[in-house]
Order: C-alpha cells, then structure tokens, then sequence
C-alpha cells in the first residue's frame, strides 16, 4: 500500500514537471515570436524613416516653383472690356437727386477700370477724343445778381479767391477724366493720344489740362507747343454755342497755366486784357500780370486803376490791394496810395487798414506782403511821413504813427503789433463810420 502510495506520488511529481517545463518551453517559444515581430517592425520603421529623411533631401535639392499672379487681367477684375467701360462712362449723366453719389461713384469705376486695362484702353480713348463728344458731369453754378455783381466780384478780389483751378476732386467732364486715365497709363502711345488732344481742341481748359499732363510725363517738352496753343487761345477765343462755366473761365485756366510755368510772354497781350468791356476786372490778368512781372506790372495797373470804364470803386479794390505791395519805392503805387486817402467815399476803417498795410496784412481779406527789404521799409516810412501833415481824421494820423513804429520794428527785426478792428465789419459800401477808441480804433 505503501509503496503504491509512493509511486503515485513519484508519478505526480514526474507529471507536474513535465508540464512545467512544456509550459516553460512554450512562453519562451512566444517571447521569441514577438521579440522577433517586434526587431522586424522596428527595422520597418527604421526604413520609412530613412525613406522620408531621403526624399526630404531631394526635395531640397529642386528649384523652387514659379510664383503663381496674384492679380488677374483686368477683365477678370472688372468682367468688362474697355469698350464696355467708355460706353457706360458716355451713358452716366450726374444730376441732382438722391442718385448723384451713386452715379459719381459708377463714374470713377469706370475711369479706373480703364486705367487698370492700360495700353489696350489708349486707342478706344483717343478715338474718342477725336471725334471732339464730351459728357458734362458738373452741375451748373449759380450766379449772382447784376446787382451785386459788383460788389461780389471786388470782395471776391479781396479775399485772394481762385477763379480757376485745374486740381478737381472729381472729373468735370468725360474728356477731362480720360486726360487723367491717359496720363496714368503712361507710355509714347498715350503721350500721342493727348498730344494730338493739344494740337486739337479750341477749349482752352482742355489746353490747359492736357498740357500739365504731358508736362507731368514728360516735363519741359512739350511746354512751347502748349504755350503756343495758349496764347492763339487766349488772343482768337472761339465761339462755344453753349458754353458751360468751363468755357466761361477758359481765359483763367490758360493763364493759370502760364503762371504756373512762369511765363511772361503773354504779359504784352494780358495788359490789354485787363479791363473787360463791361467795366470789370479780370482777376485772373491782374495775377497773371503781377506774378509774371510784378513791379514791373504797376504801369499796367495804374492805368487800368485811372480807365474810365471803372465806375464801380469797388472793382478798383484788387488793383489797389496789388499796388500797396509796391508802395514806397514806386511812383504809380503811391499815387493810388494818396488816391485812397483823399477819397472821400472811402470810410476812415478802409483807410486806416489802408495805411497799416504798409507793414504788411494778412487780415479780413486782405493780404499784403510784409516787407522785409530795408530800402523799401525806409521808402514807405518817408512816405508816411510826408502823408501825416495832411491827415486831419485823428484815427488816420494814429494809424500812420502806429505803421511807421511797425516798420520800424521790421526793419531792426523786432516784429510788427497788429490792428485790433475787424476790417470784415466795413465791406459794405456806404459803410462811413469811424471806428471808436477803445473799440477797435487803430
């Protein structure tokens, strides 16, 4: 019994080994097995990753693409063709209303998009232009009574107001506006185009516009084929049916120009120019005049100042206001200077600016240079003195003292003190008041 107890036991044990060790065996068998699957994964990757870092150096390696266009062609942009652009452009009429803005606004697309299709617009534009159509795209302006006609034009005078001017914010007409687009595209085509405009037109301010174009892209050269055209204007203005207020100020526009270029070969002519037949001032002579031979333009002015058809004083005001800037040293400009004060339709306040302006004025209107020169501040003071003996107002002779210590102080570089009256209270003919102490006397 014993023994078969024992033998059980041995088998037991045999049998419990032997399973052991087959266990054993068999997870050593599956290590194996995945530590082999795991080294063949891990060699694997290894050669991806050495795959990627290869391609990543031949990319490298290549050139760098071609820059893709950001911007389309202008028909992409636009979605219309030049053509369509002008078309409309002679369509759009801005008029009063709720509208115009939106109108305006559809007007400069058109212009721009125009300027953004370039060389392929410049032939639909100069076609255009040469058939001489224009497309208004200014209201009319307003005018003053006959009334106050006069009055308007020397308070106008007075207060240095621009009678003309070629900066517009926004185009005045169809013609104008393609004088800009041509201007912005640039390049000898567009420079024929608005040459052959110059040599063309019989307005003088599309002479005057297309001029300072070419003269912006090209400068200098085409100035005497300008100039020409200018002065044939300026002495054969032709008959407009219907002029607007652009042909009305063609006179302007064209010594604008002149002006601004600085030239003086139209002064001759422009004397003659300076009293129109309806007894009135033209400004824009007088500054054209002035600018281009100052001083040297007092003859001119004084002559006009003494032609009988200026009935109206007041037209006499922007020529005195140019002459006081030659006081002194001149022999016209101060006999209009003496002239103002023996004038007894002249109130005292007008006087006494009068002679304060001698020290210089920039004041209700009024703009007089302030000299600086020491022989021309010597010569007005000899003239102050020699006028103070037959000032008899009280106010004058105050106003006299106070501009001769003016320029005084001007001529030792001290600064000049300022009147205290408002010269704006006394632009009202029939205005005689004296101004009183204390209150704005000078």
């Amino acid at each position: 019994m014993m023994k078969a107890f024992v033998g059980s036991l041995l088998l037991a044990g045999v049998t419990a080994a032997s399973v052991w060790f087959g266990l054993e065996r068999r997870y050593a068998r599956m290590a194996a097995e995945q530590e082999a699957a795991h080294a063949a994964a891990l060699a694997g990757l290894q050669a991806e990753c050495d795959r990627l870092q290869a391609d990543l150096a031949e990319a490298r390696r290549l050139p760098a693409p071609e820059a893709v266009p950001t911007d389309p062609p202008p028909e992409v942009v636009t979605g219309r063709s030049p053509a369509d652009a002008l078309r409309e452009l002679q369509q759009l009429r801005p008029g009063p209303g709720a509208k115009t803005r939106d109108v305006r606004f559809r007007i400069v697309h058109q212009l721009e998009s125009l300027v953004d299709a370039g060389s392929a617009a410049v032939p639909l534009i100069r076609e255009f232009l040469d058939r001489m159509e224009d497309v208004d795209y200014a209201p009319s302006e307003g005018r003053s009574g006959d009334d106050n006609r006069g009055r308007n034009t020397a308070l106008a005078a007075l207060q240095n107001r621009p009678r003309a001017s070629l900066d517009f914010d926004f185009p005045p007409s169809l013609r104008l506006g393609l004088v800009d687009v041509l201007r912005r595209i640039g390049g000898a085509e567009a420079e024929a185009a608005l040459e052959q405009m110059l040599a063309r037109t019989g307005r003088g301010v599309e002479v005057a516009y297309a001029a300072r174009a070419l003269d912006e892209m090209n400068p200098v050269v085409h100035r005497p084929a300008a100039i020409a055209a200018a002065h044939e204007l300026l002495l054969n203005p032709p008959v407009v049916e219907k002029p607007n207020r652009l042909d009305e100020n063609a006179r302007a526009y064209l010594l604008t120009l002149l002006s601004d270029w600085g030239d003086t070969s139209f002064a001759q002519h422009a004397q003659t120019l300076l009293v129109g037949a309806d007894g009135r001032i033209d400004r824009t002579v007088l500054d054209y005049l002035n600018g281009a031979l100052r001083e040297q333009a007092m003859g001119a002015i004084y002559q006009a100042y003494l032609d009988p058809r200026l009935t109206n004083q007041w037209e006499k005001a922007p020529l005195v206001s140019t002459a006081f800037n030659y006081v002194g040293p001149n022999g016209d400009a101060n006999r209009m200077f003496q002239d103002v004060l023996s004038n007894q339709t002249i109130p005292t306040p007008l006087k006494a600016l009068a002679i304060g302006a001698l020290a210089g004025a920039d004041r209700g209107g009024v703009r007089i240079e302030t000299p600086a020169d020491p022989q021309t501040i010597q010569a007005r003071i000899a003239v102050l003195e020699a006028t103070k003996a037959s000032l008899t107002d009280p106010a004058l002779a105050r106003a006299a003292d106070r501009t001769i210590e003016n320029l005084i102080a001007l001529r030792e570089g001290r600064p000049a003190r300022s009147f205290d009256f408002d010269f704006r209270q006394w632009l009202r003919p029939g205005a005689t008041a004296s101004p009183t102490p204390g209150t704005g006397s000078p």
